[in-house]
C-alpha cells in the first residue's frame, strides 16, 4: 500500500451482548370518541368528544379523562369506553411482546 492510500478502519460500537435487552414501555395511548350533540346540548356545536389517555409514568398505567362535554344515558356507557380503551392497549402489549 503506497503513502497515499492509507487503509481506513472504522471502531464501531459493540451491539448489546446476547441475553441483555433493552427495556420497551408503552408510555401514552390517546383515543377520541366522538357523538353527536346531544339535544339539550351546546348551540352551534356539531358534537361531542371524549379523550381517554392511559399514561404510564413508572407506576403502572392510569386513565385521564378529557372532555368539554359527553353526554351518556347510563354510567355504564362511559364504563364500557374505558373497558375498550384498557382492551385495546392489552391487546397492542400482547401483539408487540409487551
Amino acid at each position: 500500500m503506497t503513502e497515499n492510500h492509507k487503509e481506513r478502519v472504522q471502531i464501531l460500537p459493540q451491539p448489546p451482548k446476547k441475553g441483555i435487552q433493552m427495556e420497551v414501555t408503552l408510555s401514552e395511548v390517546k383515543m377520541i370518541f366522538s357523538q353527536e350533540e346531544d339535544t339539550a346540548g351546546r348551540a352551534n356545536e356539531l358534537g361531542q368528544d371524549l379523550i381517554i389517555k392511559m399514561i404510564d409514568s413508572g407506576g403502572g398505567h392510569y386513565f385521564v379523562i378529557e372532555t368539554e362535554r359527553w353526554a351518556i344515558d347510563k354510567p355504564e356507557d362511559l364504563a364500557k369506553l374505558l373497558a375498550y380503551s384498557k382492551s385495546t392497549i392489552d391487546r397492542f402489549n400482547s401483539d408487540v411482546g409487551l
